[in-house]
């Protein structure tokens, strides 16, 4: 998908966006971006930076930004760029190496799924809709997954 069709894409989403800042403070944050960074900030949208509950918005990266990480030479090397770019990898090394990273509950190779020291080979829909529940038992009482749980309960 080209860059522009991505673009095209998250401002179709912003339209709809409920939970937005108010287009006056959206304008302030993107002209405040551009002075700030030296660049427009295309990942403004992509990254739902207008939501309200987003502060921190001179936090994200931007393009130019990313890149001078990305392209030192640093990375190149096989071993960081593994680690880097796979998420049990990342989170294996942070954890041996004590660095705090958010926990990996559940994760998946393929149709082998693990959570918990238990390995589920998904065959068919009712095995994975039991695997979710087994995973998303303990969550059960959390509003945010309440009523998604009680949809997969009548299926």
């Amino acid at each position: 998908m080209r860059r522009i069709d991505l673009f095209v894409k998250s401002f179709k989403i912003f339209g709809s966006e409920k939970d937005k800042k108010s287009w006056f403070r959206i304008l302030y944050k993107l002209l405040n971006l551009i002075f700030v960074k030296k660049e427009l900030p295309t990942y403004y949208f992509g990254k739902y930076i207008y939501k309200k509950e987003v502060q921190n918005y001179k936090d994200y990266l931007s393009k130019k930004e990313t890149s001078r990480i990305t392209q030192r030479g640093v990375f190149n090397k096989f071993d960081y760029y593994s680690i880097l770019t796979n998420k049990i990898s990342f989170a294996l090394y942070f954890d041996k190496n004590n660095i705090p990273v958010p926990h990996i509950h559940s994760y998946n190779f393929k149709t082998h799924f693990f959570y918990d020291g238990q390995t589920a080979l998904l065959t068919s829909a009712e095995i994975l809709i039991d695997f979710y529940l087994n995973v998303f038992s303990g969550y059960l009482k959390h509003p945010l997954f309440k009523e998604i749980m009680e949809k997969i309960k009548d299926v």
